[in-house]
């Protein structure tokens, strides 16, 4: 480790860069160093042995950014909760925290034969509930550390990560974080990305299943399932699909409705009914009025539910309390984390999204598609693994003589003979798919 003293002057100038920040250390050098666009102005807010925290604006917003290096003792980490805590209760706002944490929520974040300190994972994992924060996926390594020794005492953990509120993440379009290659170093370094650009897709076509709770869908399905399609039955089966997605996406527009809008609107008359109410005086016209807008407002909740539930993919929830919002924060989590943002292609990294879309349409083309490509890929054997032998799947294959069908209806029926009419008839053609003469 070298001082900044000791670092290169004119090593910023070329990149455009500048300092802005260094950490406090009292029995060290700083180990937290702050380097900047020229055109940016941070605002520091506190400078301590284990973090540098400071605030920028972007677009009018501002933003809250920890830079952390926090100390191997999970007795010292307790100063750094404490002043992390203060700093967010004093600046309410889209908070980010980013570095080397030195602590796990547990023993799934740590390879190896010894288990993480306990009391470290629990004040690591309160500190983080206590504050609603987030802890972002990390594409790449899993563990962002390791020692480096051999054997049994090898031992790697994810000390490395990004944490951030849920301000931050409705702050942002994207948000993502990856993990770096290791170049003299134990750590992964890691890059973090996040921006507001609003960048449109067309959206694949997904059977929703809250629309099974509308009456009128079994109808639309069965009526045009019952259309006649010649072919073979995965045809069959592949023309009925397509042809009844655009039926749906029609019916779904048209009669099922936008549920949100639905809500808004049964919120919208359940208020205006209980104004009159307020004004007016209760009648028991009004009272059933009001019960059959409560009626159609919880409906239109579950419905929404349902429809948020399926969109997070969340493969649990609480019954009880609708959670419509958590069921919202997990969707919007997963939207903002799966852009693309950076694809290495050979030794190269491509980062713009036209580049991206670009390499990757034209790698399945030339991979499923090229009119060059006559050689066989052996796609399928390379992806899907081999589970039984060769013998074993001739032996599963082999069309059974008739001596050996014969012989396995007996032991099913338990007679030591056959019947004159045993071996005929549609007994076979429904058991084996023959008909046996």
């Amino acid at each position: 480790m070298i001082s900044y003293t000791q670092f290169p002057g004119d090593f910023l100038r070329p990149l455009n860069l500048k300092r802005f920040a260094l950490n406090f250390r009292r029995h060290g050098i700083p180990n937290l160093w702050g380097f900047c666009d020229l055109n940016i102005d941070p605002l520091v807010l506190q400078l301590s042995e284990q973090h540098v925290t400071f605030s920028l604006t972007f677009d009018q917003q501002t933003c809250y950014i920890a830079a952390i290096y926090a100390s191997t003792s999970h007795v010292n980490r307790r100063k750094l909760w404490s002043e992390l805590n203060s700093l967010q209760s004093r600046f309410v706002g889209p908070w980010c925290m980013i570095g080397d944490f030195n602590a796990v929520l547990g023993a799934h974040e740590k390879y190896g034969r010894c288990l993480p300190n306990k009391t470290s994972c629990d004040e690591f994992s309160n500190w983080t509930n206590s504050n609603h924060l987030i802890h972002l996926d990390t594409l790449g390594n899993q563990f962002t550390w390791a020692n480096a020794r051999r054997g049994p005492a090898y031992a790697a953990l994810r000390l490395d990560r990004v944490i951030c509120n849920s301000i931050w993440i409705d702050t942002w379009n994207s948000v993502s974080c990856c993990t770096l290659p290791k170049v003299q170093s134990d750590h992964h370094s890691l890059l973090f990305n996040f921006d507001s650009d609003v960048q449109t897709f067309p959206s694949s076509f997904k059977f929703q299943s809250m629309w099974m709770s509308h009456d009128d869908c079994k109808r639309v399905i069965s009526e045009h399932w019952k259309k006649d399609v010649v072919g073979c039955p995965m045809f069959i089966l592949q023309a009925k699909l397509k042809s009844l997605k655009p039926i749906l996406k029609s019916w779904n527009k048209e009669v099922f409705g936008d549920v949100n809008t639905k809500v808004s609107n049964a919120v919208a008359k359940v208020d205006s009914i209980q104004q009159i109410i307020n004004d007016s005086g209760y009648t028991d016209a009004l009272g059933d009025e009001e019960k059959t807008a409560q009626v159609s407002l919880n409906d239109a909740l579950r419905v929404q539910e349902h429809f948020w539930r399926d969109k997070s993919r969340s493969k649990w929830f609480v019954e009880g309390d609708r959670n419509t919002g958590y069921f919202h924060k997990l969707t919007k989590i997963r939207h903002i984390s799966n852009r693309m943002i950076r694809l290495k292609a050979g030794d190269n990294y491509i980062e713009d999204i036209n580049d991206i879309e670009h390499h990757v349409l034209n790698f399945y083309k030339e991979l499923f598609a090229s009119s060059n490509n006559c050689a066989p890929t052996n796609i399928i054997e390379r992806t899907i693994p081999h589970l039984i032998t060769v013998a074993d799947n001739d032996m599963m294959t082999k069309i059974p003589s008739f001596e050996e069908v014969k012989q396995a209806v007996f032991n099913m029926d338990g007679s030591s003979s056959p019947g004159p009419d045993g071996f005929r008839g549609c007994f076979f053609s429904k058991l084996l798919g023959y008909c046996w003469q």
